[in-house]
C-alpha cells in the first residue's frame, strides 16, 4: 500500500530526511522573524518620520505663525527671543536627523534665517550682542548652503530663487558687524548678478526689487567706504526701480516703504556731499511717506521706526543746513517716537540706540540756536543711553558711531576743561577700537581723526 511504501521510505532515508525537516524548520523560522523585524523597522520609522513632521510643525508654528503675529508690535523683543530659544532646540533635532528631503531641508533652512533674523537685526527690534551677531552669521550661512544646493537643482523654481536672493542678502548683512566689508560688497554683487539674470529670464515683479534692492544696499556700502558719488547714483537707480513697481501698485504699503527707502539713501548720500538743503529734501520726502503709512497702521513697529529715523536725519541736516529752528520740530517728534518705542520695548537693544541718536541729534540743533546748557543736558542723557546699548551689543557698527559722536559732541560741549578731556580720551579710545575693527570704514575714519583732534587739543593746552 502507498502507507506501507512511504514508511519503508522513511525507514531508510531517516537521517537526510530530519537534515532536510530541520533546514525547511530553520528557513520558516529565519522567515518568520524577518519579516517581523521588517514590520517592527517599518514601525520605527513610520514613528521617527511622524516624530520629524511634528518638530516641523511645532518649529514652523514657532518662528512663522506665532513670530510673525507679534514682530511688528512694539515690546515684543522679548517673546521673539524666547520663542528664538525654543525653536533652536527643536532646529537642532531636526537637522540631526540628516534628511535629504527637499521639502524638509527648505523648511530647515527658512527657519535657520527666520532665527538669524531675532537674534542680530538689520536696524530692527532684534536681542543684540557679540554672541548672538556670531549665532546670525552661523544659522544664515546653513540657510545659504542649503539653499544653494536646493537652487542648484532647479533653478527655474520661483520660491527657490527668492529664497536664495533672501540668504545672500542676510549673510552680507551678517558680514558687517563682522568687520569684513569685502565680503558684504561680494556677496551683494553677487546677489545682483544673479537677480538681474533672473529678471531678464523670468520679468517678474519680485526679481526687480531684487535687483534694486542690491542697489541700495552696494550704495550703502559705497558711502561707507567714502563714495558718495557713487553711493548716490546706485541709489537713485534703486528709487528709479522702486518708482517702477511703484506705479503698477500705488497702495502697495511694502513698495510705498521701499520707495521711501531709497529717498533715505539718497538723502544720506548727499549730506555726505556736504548738500544738507538738498538731503533734507529727501529726508521730508521720506517721512512724509512714513508718516502716511504710521496713519494707515498705526500698530506697526517697523513703520514707526521709519518714521523716527526720516524725521531725526530732518532735523540733522536742516540744522546743519543753517535752519536749526526749522530742523527743531522734527527733533521733537523723533524723541517723542523714540521715547514710545523704548517705553514699549526695553528689550529690544535697538530701541534704546534709537532713542539717544535722537537725543544727540536733538543736542546739536539746540546748540546750533546757542542754548550750551541744554544741549549739554540732551547730550548726557544720549551718552548715557549709547554707552549702555554699546555694551549690550558691542559688534553694532552703528551704535559704535553714535556712541563716538556723542563723546565728541561732549567734548565741545563740557564747560570745564578737565571733563571736555576725559571725554576726549574715552572717544580715542573708542576711536581707535571702532577703526580697528572696521579699517576701511570712511565715516569712522572722520570721526576718529576728530577724536584724536581733541586729544591733541587737551595736550597743547595741559600745563604739564
Amino acid at each position: 500500500t502507498a502507507w506501507y511504501r512511504a514508511k519503508k521510505f522513511i525507514h531508510r532515508r531517516r537521517f537526510p530526511l530530519a537534515a532536510a525537516a530541520a533546514l525547511l524548520a530553520a528557513i520558516i523560522g529565519g522567515a518568520a522573524a524577518s519579516l517581523n523585524y521588517a514590520h517592527r523597522a517599518q514601525v520605527e520609522r513610520a514613528r521617527a518620520e511622524r516624530h520629524l513632521q511634528a518638530l516641523r510643525k511645532l518649529n514652523e508654528s514657532l518662528l512663522f505663525e506665532l513670530h510673525d503675529s507679534i514682530r511688528d508690535l512694539a515690546g515684543a523683543t522679548a517673546a521673539r527671543a524666547l520663542l528664538a530659544r525654543r525653536a533652536s532646540e527643536y532646529l537642532n533635532e531636526i537637522a540631526s536627523d540628516n534628511s535629504a528631503d527637499p521639502e524638509v531641508l527648505s523648511d530647515l533652512a527658512a527657519a535657520y534665517a527666520r532665527l538669524a533674523s531675532i537674534e542680530s537685526g538689520d536696524r530692527s527690534a532684534h536681542i543684540g550682542g557679540a554672541a548672538e551677531d556670531r549665532a546670525a552669521l552661523e544659522h544664515n550661512q546653513k540657510a545659504l548652503e542649503i539653499r544653494k544646493r536646493l537652487f542648484d537643482a532647479h533653478p527655474e523654481n520661483p520660491a527657490l530663487q527668492k529664497d536664495l536672493l533672501a540668504s545672500l542678502w542676510a549673510v552680507a548683512g551678517n558680514k558687517l558687524p563682522a568687520g569684513d566689508m569685502p565680503a558684504a560688497l561680494a556677496l551683494h554683487s553677487e546677489r545682483l548678478s544673479l537677480a538681474e539674470k533672473l529678471y531678464r529670464q523670468y520679468k517678474r515683479p519680485d526679481l526687480l526689487q531684487s535687483v534694486a534692492a542690491s542697489y541700495s544696499a552696494i550704495s550703502d556700502l559705497d558711502r561707507t567706504a567714502g563714495d558718495n558719488t557713487k553711493a548716490l547714483e546706485d541709489e537713485r537707480k534703486a528709487l528709479e526701480l522702486r518708482q517702477q513697481l511703484l506705479r503698477t501698485n500705488p497702495s502697495d504699503p511694502h513698495l510705498r516703504r521701499l520707495v521711501g527707502l531709497s529717498f533715505e539713501g539718497i538723502g544720506y548720500a548727499l549730506a555726505g556731499m556736504g548738500n544738507y538743503r538738498a538731503a533734507a529734501a529727501e529726508h521730508q520726502e521720506a517721512a512724509g511717506t512714513f508718516e502716511r503709512l504710521v496713519h494707515e497702521q498705526p500698530a506697526n513697529a517697523d513703520f514707526e521706526r521709519l518714521l523716527f529715523v526720516a524725521e531725526n536725519n530732518l532735523c540733522e541736516s536742516l540744522t546743519l543746513a543753517g535752519s536749526p529752528q526749522d530742523g527743531m520740530r522734527h527733533c521733537r517728534q523723533a524723541n517723542a517716537v523714540a521715547e514710545q518705542a523704548f517705553r514699549s520695548d526695553r528689550a529690544s537693544v535697538q530701541t534704546e540706540e534709537d532713542l539717544g541718536s535722537a537725543y544727540s541729534t536733538y543736542s546739536l540743533a539746540l546748540k546750533a540756536t546757542s542754548r550750551r546748557a541744554e544741549a549739554l543736558s540732551w547730550e548726557l542723557r544720549a551718552q548715557k543711553l549709547l554707552a549702555e546699548a554699546v555694551a549690550k551689543d558691542p559688534g553694532s557698527r552703528d551704535g559704535g558711531a553714535a556712541y563716538l559722536d556723542s563723546l565728541i559732541h561732549l567734548t565741545n560741549l563740557a564747560p570745564d576743561k578737565r571733563d571736555a578731556c576725559r571725554y576726549a580720551a574715552r572717544a580715542r579710545a573708542v576711536a581707535d577700537d571702532l577703526v580697528k575693527h572696521w579699517p576701511r570704514d570712511a565715516l569712522l575714519k572722520e570721526s576718529w581723526k576728530s577724536a584724536h583732534r581733541a586729544v591733541a587739543g587737551c595736550a597743547a593746552a595741559s600745563p604739564f
